[in-house]
């Protein structure tokens, strides 16, 4: 079994640890992790994977801390947005193979997106695809800017799509909902209109125009998002994320 290594316990991944120990790909006993410096390079002696969930601005100093201790085939899975893998060889100044992954949050219950760039054909993409594979939906992307686009996509995603059912939460409690019920019920919602979309293979706009009949409830409420240009505020709030992603 591969001995894993994973650089970097904030949101993503703590979620990256619980998906893989759920995923039942690896033993926990054949994980380790390190949230410190003082313990990183530690962390990382015999691991056949590393992966990196850090912080942009701590890619230098981590790298330098570890690639002394890295085996020499060892695998490394920079999950970190906005970094290109010629960066991080240049950083390392190794030969180790690189690869560079978007996973979104939902990994951590096997439900997420995992973007996927490889570099080369010499690195295993069957092992390391099936490492991954009960994380969630793995998109390989034949270009390594496509990943840019995967991190406002689907990694920030999740957070948009809390925004939309906090958004609905509160409209249901101003129309006289408890929270309890107003939550129970926006979940309930997305989940199951999701469901039918996938399930029943139905475009959007088809279910839409299917629940907006013509003079009912639901038509009067799209009608006022379109006339305050709901789908263009969404947008550029998508542009605006990748714009502070190509900044960073």
């Amino acid at each position: 079994m591969k001995r894993i290594a994973i650089i970097g316990m904030g949101h993503l991944g703590t979620a990256l640890l619980k998906g893989l120990i759920r995923s039942k790909k690896v033993s926990r006993s054949f994980i380790r992790v390190s949230n410190s410096s003082k313990q990183n390079a530690q962390t990382v002696e015999n691991a056949d994977i590393v992966f990196l969930t850090i912080k942009k601005s701590k890619v230098v100093e981590v790298l330098q801390n570890i690639k002394d201790n890295l085996k020499i085939d060892a695998v490394i899975i920079s999950a970190i947005p906005g970094v290109r893998v010629s960066t991080i060889k240049k950083i390392l100044t190794t030969n180790h193979h690189v690869v560079r992954i978007m996973p979104s949050i939902p990994i951590s219950i096997g439900k997420g997106i995992i973007g996927i760039y490889f570099l080369n054909s010499e690195v295993s993409k069957y092992k390391i695809c099936n490492l991954l594979s009960k994380l969630g939906k793995i998109i390989e992307v034949d270009e390594e800017y496509k990943l840019d686009i995967l991190t406002v996509a689907a990694g920030c995603g999740p957070g948009v799509v809390a925004y939309i059912i906090q958004s609905l939460m509160i409209s249901f409690i101003n129309i006289g909902l408890t929270k309890s019920e107003a939550l129970n019920i926006a979940l309930q919602t997305m989940q199951g209109t999701c469901s039918l979309l996938k399930e029943q293979k139905i475009l959007p706009h088809k279910l839409l125009a299917d629940v907006a009949t013509k003079g009912g409830i639901t038509e009067s409420i799209v009608m006022y998002f379109d006339k305050h240009d709901l789908n263009t505020l969404i947008a550029h709030g998508l542009i605006q994320g990748k714009q502070t992603l190509l900044k960073k």
